[in-house]
């Protein structure tokens, strides 16, 4: 052992010496500019080398035992269900809120919902429950955390159904057990990535920089407009899946984003304790992660197409019932998330004939379980103000005809 522990002193002392006398020729300008690369490279593996074998990191990562690998995957899950419970209460909160702020008489809103005090409680609640759902992907896979987003649709309907008065048909019931099981197929058919993502991985021609990623975010960027200028002023009152469909699209970005900045945030404690190795370069601490300008990049891009999507799923909760917004909204988010992912970090690279087979009766499960959801929602999907009003227009359309009527044939009979 003192033999050992001798030979890498020796060894450390001989690498220090060589890097000291490089570094020394370097500064002189006594190399040609080939000798000069070389020996920055050299000088770099010469440092790295000290860092890693003088501060331990080769020892620093072990594989978890099965014991801690149950108690984490039950943090997650643990975690996945209460954040999604939160959300489920948040958006009933805010559909109190649009419901108190609708006319009685025209069922529109009286003033913008970002006055009301209720809606920034549940607006609250919400980021609070998201932010639960970002923990809970530390502790636990993807393909266990995002099934457990069914216990927000179980809750949603119970409130909506119970405090918000909502009707709940039959078929309603259908759908959301088609949307739940069709869900947790589709994310059971993408095969788990084992990727690690940091700033550098993400940078490169594998992930963000490659072309299916770019052509990917284009066409989103293409769909929204067409979204945004065709089909909402047109469709979006009398169709859920407009808003809803923009809201998911504009939230696919969110979850790529999300992905690597939440990756980075599980690096920080690692990143910033020393400095560490990247290609042979030696990097100070914390130039990984909040050093880097991907980690605030991607912090921006959380924050706006949280936000801006956030906008599209109030505006469809102000005109549709929650029994029918929240699943249907489950539904596209879970089926553009994961198309975003597999897309951008290529997590359909490596996927079997089952799971190919799962995610294709996921996929028609899912939209089964929407059709049977929205299906004969004619009066159901507007506040019952305007349902009213509607009648009632209807009502004096008819009284109008009969009396225009009378009166002609009373005309008629008196010449």
């Amino acid at each position: 052992k003192k033999r050992g522990e001798g030979a890498a002193a020796g060894s450390h002392w001989l690498v220090a010496q060589r890097s000291s006398s490089v570094k020394g020729e370097l500064q002189r300008g006594r190399m040609s500019f080939l000798e000069q690369q070389a020996a920055h490279m050299w000088h770099g593996s010469a440092l790295c080398f000290l860092n890693d074998t003088l501060t331990g990191n080769a020892t620093l990562s072990r594989p978890l035992k099965a014991e801690e690998q149950s108690s984490t995957l039950w943090v997650g899950v643990v975690l996945s269900a209460l954040a999604d419970a939160i959300i489920a209460v948040s958006l009933n909160i805010q559909k109190l809120a649009h419901n108190r702020n609708a006319d009685p008489k025209t069922g529109k809103p009286v003033k913008p919902f970002v006055r009301l005090p209720l809606w920034w409680v549940g607006i609250l609640l919400n980021g609070g429950g998201e932010l639960g759902n970002m923990l809970a992907y530390g502790f636990a896979p993807a393909a266990i955390v995002a099934p457990v987003g069914s216990v927000g649709v179980i809750v949603n309907e119970l409130i909506a159904v119970i405090f918000l008065k909502e009707p709940l048909r039959k078929r309603d019931l259908l759908g959301l057990v088609g949307v739940v099981a069709g869900v947790v197929l589709l994310i059971l058919g993408v095969p788990e990535s084992e990727l690690e993502l940091n700033a550098h991985t993400l940078l490169t021609t594998d992930i963000l920089f490659a072309p299916r990623s770019y052509w990917y975010i284009i066409s989103l960027i293409v769909i929204v407009i067409t979204l945004m200028g065709y089909l909402e002023p047109r469709y979006a009152q009398r169709h859920i899946l407009v808003w809803l469909m923009m809201c998911s699209i504009i939230s696919s970005m969110t979850v790529i984003s999300c992905r690597g900045f939440a990756s980075m945030v599980t690096q920080l404690p690692e990143d910033c304790a020393r400095a560490h190795c990247q290609h042979g370069v030696l990097h100070p601490p914390c130039s990984e992660t909040v050093g880097h300008w991907l980690f605030w990049f991607q912090l921006v891009i959380i924050v706006i197409t949280a936000v801006w999507s956030a906008y599209y799923l109030n505006k469809a909760m102000q005109v549709f019932g929650n029994t029918e917004t929240v699943p249907v909204y489950y539904c596209t988010f879970s089926l553009m998330s994961i198309i975003g992912g597999a897309i951008v970090f290529n997590e359909f690279g490596g996927v079997t004939g089952g799971k190919a087979a799962m995610f294709g009766c996921g996929v028609v499960l899912a939209l089964l379980g929407v059709c049977l959801i929205t299906s004969n929602r004619t009066k159901a999907q507007r506040f019952q103000g305007i349902t009213q009003v509607d009648e009632k227009l209807q009502q004096l359309e008819e009284d109008t005809k009969f009396s225009s009527v009378s009166f002609g044939s009373a005309g008629a009979a008196a010449v």
